[in-house]
């Protein structure tokens, strides 16, 4: 594998962490997914987002197709521990909207206490664009920011999903959504999403 597990990794890091200190904006890992050069049946993007999230302390739960051979590949490269969704760290929601809706709803919240131990999710989906019909608003970003993604599925419950276990700040749920052409948008807890025409 041509993936640099310093120089990649940081890279997309900072990347990550733009996307989600600025809610809206659009980032693009696709250098860093071209890197991935060898066949492991996932998502180059896919495995980036992983490479650079999952390491021997860490939890992950895989929900969509090759779940056995994904779970064993990351757990392998990573040395992350695999979990049912509602105990992991790291949540990767891979088979369209009814993934992500059900990941969304079985992630980890957190404690008053500790809501820090909520879970993350990384949803894949085919691509995200600048633009479109759904306005994110909320803490870093300005009025409003729209986005439009391309998601298999149709149906708009995984926004309903997120809303409810997101209620109760600062219990909920981070997302990084990850396109297969390497567009990655991050989602914290704190952002509103609604549907616009």
């Amino acid at each position: 594998m041509k993936f640099d597990p310093v120089h990649d990794s940081q890279a997309a890091f900072r990347k990550m962490l733009r996307a989600l200190s600025r809610p809206g904006l659009v980032e693009n890992i696709s250098t860093q997914a071209a890197c991935v050069d060898v066949q492991l049946g996932i998502e180059p993007a896919l495995l980036v987002l992983a490479l650079v999230l999952l390491d021997a302390e860490t939890s992950f739960h895989w929900d969509g197709p090759g779940a056995e051979s994904a779970t064993e590949t990351l757990s392998r490269l990573c040395y992350a521990t695999a979990k049912p969704a509602e105990d992991a760290d790291f949540i990767f929601a891979v088979g369209g909207e009814q993934a992500l809706a059900r990941a969304f709803s079985l992630a980890r919240l957190g404690s008053l206490i500790d809501p820090h131990q909520g879970a993350t999710l990384i949803g894949l989906v085919d691509s995200i664009k600048g633009q479109g019909t759904l306005a994110l608003s909320g803490p870093g970003i300005e009025g409003e920011s729209r986005v439009s993604l391309e998601l298999s599925g149709g149906s708009d419950s995984w926004l309903e999903r997120r809303a409810e276990r997101n209620m109760e700040f600062p219990l909920g749920i981070d997302a990084f959504l990850v396109g297969r052409d390497g567009s990655l948008l991050g989602i914290p807890r704190t952002t509103k999403i609604g549907r616009v025409s």
